[in-house]
């Protein structure tokens, strides 16, 4: 970066296939090339008449200056290369460049390759990522301006600065709590500290030495600091710039410490690491073109005295795909919109505006000198009237650049009652305050485009079966005139054209939207879409209720009915489920169920689901029941079978009883129950002669009534 007021960075290189060779070598038997593949950074010249310096971040690590015949204009960055390491000690050609980095020793191009890398999509650009920075410094150079307090302080800002401007995707910049002093080398005050000649690599090569654990070829970051006294010919400070776009990028940079412009300086240069090219003025007069001279951008020049950088312009955001919705609209025709100022964090702060001229797309930013701009350059006390408050007009410059563009009489920005022509087209400010500015675009022989549009949206959550309404809001003017067009899956549905719409059974799972062309007297037609809703499957409507009929008792079956339904679906299967205080029970799920002891004392329930192709299930439960009541046992009169005489055996004959019952035995003699007789079979003894014997049988069964039954008795026991 040149000395502010007006400071020049480094410059631009973009990404291109491009496959040249440098100059063979005085010896060619001699020659020994090691192949060499990673990311192509450029350090260009900031002074007149040098060359720009190269250098290639290694898969490997390895940062390696190369020399070689670049094209002046770089759009790519991945090299894939040979170079000339015969100059150098090694086992391979491979271990040579170790050395080369090591020794600082800048290496040939004899051959090479730049391939372009394919643009990121939006989620890639959005993609959160985190930066580490690491600070180094020469300790034996002369002083630094401010303390090590001071430099980190301010250090801590620029971080702070940068995660803002990324709009959330740089969602952690870790830096250090002190400076890593290091003895230089490389190159000293007098050559420039490495931000003059050709020295650049060789002294980030050196400081870089001190952090072998950080990844600069991966997200982290090398500040390298320098004291005001270098000898650099007016640049304050360098940035390697690779040839893509990405807040995810690391790489090197070098920066002067002078209190006076240090953040802006310093921020900068990260922007380069980051693939922003110079911000530039012009095309104008020969006396105002500037490779630095949009003081709108933080990629212009430092101001000194005002070190703060103004915040992003659109152009930028767009580069690194980090705008909002919403927040810039393409103007095709004439146009009255009210533009928040580009400080501002939501709303509509940029209009895209093509010159007919030249057909390049141009961005209008109101710079108001408000929020995080107020201390800014152009917010006030630069004692110039060029950089002003007011709406700047931004174009992109190459892959990875911007260009401000002044209006006649070298106008940096138009305030109220002004006016810049376009080719055919019109742009005036017809008021600006601190909330927005009033900008009015004017195509001759084109309608103004309609001046609020509103939004459409589906007046309920579509379902199949049931009509939706297209709902329009916030339209000014209201439409006079609106046309529809229902989508599905985003393709037209033939015929579907009215104000609301009936999705059909065969698009449930499909999205619905509809597409309206809205338009109002003397004004361009205005075309919105409402967002992608699912269609959701009708339910199957019922009729009646689930009902159980049967008494909730242990051992007696309780039927199921289930409800009907109103539409009859092709087909309907039906699904039995019972519960017991809520509680499924296993293994019940048909229309019938007999409780046992487990639902005794709980109130019983009966749940039908009804399911259908196409359609959403409906369940229907019963009402419970009342308690399970204990079983009835079915039962028999016991008979004593066999004679009672002595020394004969009376046996017990039951009848039938419930399923699973336990049966005990209890026999009598005289009235007199005999202990220990308690099977079913009974031997008559001498002493039970003339009396009767009598049985009686006790029935159990969980979740029944115990039952007891008595047999009738035999005739008096006879002697034997």
């Amino acid at each position: 970066m040149a000395q502010p007021r007006r400071a020049a960075l480094v410059a631009a290189a973009a990404l291109l296939l491009s496959p040249l060779a440098a100059g063979g070598p005085a010896d060619a038997a001699a020659e020994v090339t090691a192949r060499l593949t990673g990311t192509l950074l450029t350090v260009p010249a900031e002074v007149p008449g040098q060359d720009p310096e190269y250098a290639v971040q290694a898969d490997g690590g390895e940062l390696v200056a190369v020399e070689g015949d670049f094209p002046e204009e770089l759009p790519g960055s991945r090299f894939e290369g040979r170079v000339d390491v015969s100059r150098l000690d090694g086992s391979t050609p491979q271990a040579r460049l170790a050395v080369a980095e090591r020794e600082h020793r800048p290496l040939r191009v004899t051959s090479y390759t730049l391939t372009a890398e394919p643009e990121a999509t939006v989620e890639q650009a959005q993609a959160a990522t985190s930066h580490r920075w690491f600070v180094a410094a020469p300790a034996n150079f002369g002083g630094f301006a401010m303390t090590d307090s001071e430099i980190l302080s301010r250090i801590g800002w620029v971080a702070a600065y940068w995660k803002k401007q990324s709009n959330g995707v740089i969602t952690d910049i870790a830096v250090p709590a002190t400076i890593t002093r290091y003895t230089a080398s490389a190159t000293s005050e007098a050559a420039g500290c490495g931000l003059t000649g050709s020295d650049f690599t060789a002294t980030v090569q050196e400081a870089a030495a001190s952090f072998p654990g950080a990844s600069f070829g991966g997200t982290d970051q090398l500040l390298v600091l320098m004291p005001p006294s270098c000898t650099s010919g007016g640049v304050v400070g360098r940035g390697t710039l690779p040839g893509r776009l990405s807040f995810g990028n690391g790489y090197y940079s070098i920066t002067k410490t002078s209190s006076s412009y240090f953040e802006w300086t310093l921020a900068h240069e990260l922007g380069h690491n980051y693939g922003f090219g110079h911000s530039s003025l012009g095309p104008c007069s020969p006396s105002c073109v500037s490779t630095y001279g949009d003081y709108y951008s933080v990629m212009g020049g430092a101001i000194s005295g005002k070190p703060i950088p103004p915040v992003l312009g659109t152009v930028s955001r767009e580069l690194q795909g980090v705008t909002d919705a919403g927040e810039a609209e393409t103007v095709t025709g004439s146009a009255t919109r009210r533009l928040a100022p580009r400080s501002a964090t939501s709303g509509l702060r940029a209009l895209r505006v093509t010159d007919p001229s030249s057909g390049q797309e141009l961005l209008l930013d109101y710079r108001s000198g408000t929020g995080d701009d107020a201390t800014t350059y152009y917010a006030g006390g630069s004692g110039t009237t060029a950089y002003r408050k007011g709406v700047v007009v931004e174009a992109r410059n190459g892959s990875n650049a911007l260009q401000l563009r002044p209006a006649d009489g070298d106008r940096k920005a138009l305030v109220a009652g002004e006016s810049l022509t376009l080719g055919t087209t019109t742009v005036s400010v017809t008021s600006m305050d601190g909330t927005g500015a009033t900008v009015v675009v004017t195509v001759p022989g084109v309608p103004e485009a309609y001046p609020e549009p509103g939004s459409v949206s589906l007046s309920a959550a579509p379902v199949a079966g049931t009509p939706v309404s297209a709902a329009l809001s916030g339209w000014t003017p209201q439409p006079t005139s609106v046309a529809y067009q229902w989508l599905v899956d985003g393709s037209p549905v033939g015929g579907a054209v009215a104000a609301s719409y009936t999705p059909t059974v065969g698009q449930v799972g499909k999205d619905l939207s509809v597409r309206v062309v809205a338009g109002a007297a003397g004004y361009q037609d205005a075309t919105v879409t409402s967002a992608d809703l699912t269609v959701a499957a009708p339910p199957i409507s019922l009729t009646g209720a689930t009902s159980v009929s049967g008494t909730p008792q242990v051992g007696r079956e309780l039927v199921c009915s289930a409800p009907g339904w109103a539409q009859p679906p092709a087909s309907v299967t039906t699904a039995f489920a019972w519960r017991s205080d809520g509680a499924t029970i296993p293994g019940a799920a048909t229309d019938r169920f007999t409780p046992t002891a487990a639902e005794r004392g709980h109130r019983l329930a009966c749940e039908v689901t009804l399911s259908a192709p196409g359609y959403a299930a409906a369940a229907s439960t019963s009402t419970e029941t009342a308690a399970v009541a204990k079983g009835v046992l079915t039962t028999s009169k016991p008979v004593v079978k066999g004679r009672a005489k002595v020394g004969r055996t009376l046996r017990a004959a039951t009848g039938t009883w419930t399923e699973g019952v336990t049966l005990r035995y209890r026999w009598y003699v005289g009235g007199e129950r005999v202990h220990g007789q308690r099977g079913p079979t009974f031997a008559v003894k001498n002493r039970m002669v003339g009396a009767k014997v009598k049985l009686v049988v006790v029935g159990k069964l969980p979740g029944y009534a115990t039952v007891t039954r008595k047999s009738r008795a035999t005739a008096p026991v006879r002697p034997a």
